[in-house]
């Protein structure tokens, strides 16, 4: 008789839940660890213009699974949780604070990509007693800006006065009343076989690196808010404010010098292919 593998096994079933929130209902699956004692659970926080989708695969097939709860999140006014009514990192936080508590979690690890990373770094600054740890992918740092793309800095009061004014527009019921879905796992395996394939990468790039084809799944308001949110001044996660690791940073299209801080005395930096902005870079085709 052979013995049984756990690899065998179905992967485990993520339940839908909703955190009930003045505003929006933010709409968040959770992967329940395997282990009768889990420890402090993962909250994976997705990017600009994006969804929980992002991290479907990733929670699916990770072994973290067995030790933790993988919880991934739309973040108000993106897939599931959609509203067209203002918000921002402070709202964002607060959301994902209360998400903790209903999990009765008392600390999280955050793991999170572009805007979402700049949201963990937001969210353990002011609440650096709910955070266990940060895993940070494609964190985008404002002193990393090289002078050609300061402009999405500078111009955040610009995008924000824009986005107030296409929400006033949404309450006198000007709005587009159908927005396409946005499946991340789907694309993540086209993008695969383009990458396998150069005549199909060029194309493939140029298609999903456009804010026009992001602008199809969110609305224009939500989007210019992102911009706003991806780019504002953070603190400084250490406590004093001024001791940092200092890593160069490679972003097709960003590089230049930032700063990382972090409260927990450690800096790890892992090698990667750089970080890509719709209407930059090809942010959802990077390797």
């Amino acid at each position: 008789m052979s013995s049984f593998d756990p690899s065998d096994a179905p992967p485990t079933p993520q339940e839908r839940r909703a955190v009930r929130r003045p505003g929006a209902d933010v709409i968040y699956r959770v992967r329940r660890a395997s282990s009768p004692s889990p420890a402090a659970p993962v909250v994976f926080l997705h990017g600009l213009a994006s969804n929980m989708t992002r991290w479907a695969e990733l929670t699916r097939e990770t072994t973290l699974g067995e030790h933790h709860d993988l919880i991934r999140v739309d973040l108000r006014g993106h897939g599931e949780s959609m509203t067209r009514r203002r918000f921002d990192l402070s709202v964002w936080g607060d959301d994902l604070a209360q998400l903790l508590t209903e999990e009765r979690a008392t600390r999280a690890y955050l793991v999170g990509h572009s805007l979402g990373a700049t949201l963990a770094m937001a969210f353990a600054a002011a609440r650096p007693e709910r955070v266990a740890g940060l895993v940070l992918i494609d964190p985008v740092f404002r002193e990393a800006l090289v002078p050609g793309k300061a402009h999405y800095a500078r111009n955040g009061p610009l995008f924000a006065r824009a986005a107030t004014l296409i929400r006033a527009l949404n309450r006198i019921g000007l709005y587009r009343r159908r927005l396409k879905s946005l499946d991340l796992e789907q694309l993540d395996r086209q993008a695969r076989v383009a990458l396998a394939d150069p005549g199909q990468l060029e194309a493939f790039v140029r298609r999903y690196s456009s804010a026009r084809e992001d602008l199809r799944h969110i609305p224009h308001a939500n989007y210019l808010q992102d911009l706003v949110e991806l780019f504002r001044p953070l603190p400084a996660l250490h406590p004093g404010g001024r001791a940092c690791a200092r890593a160069s940073l490679h972003h097709r299209g960003l590089s230049g010098r930032g700063c990382c801080r972090s409260t927990a005395g450690r800096v790890e930096r892992l090698p990667g292919r750089g970080h890509s902005l719709p209407s930059l870079a090809g942010h959802r085709a990077s390797p």
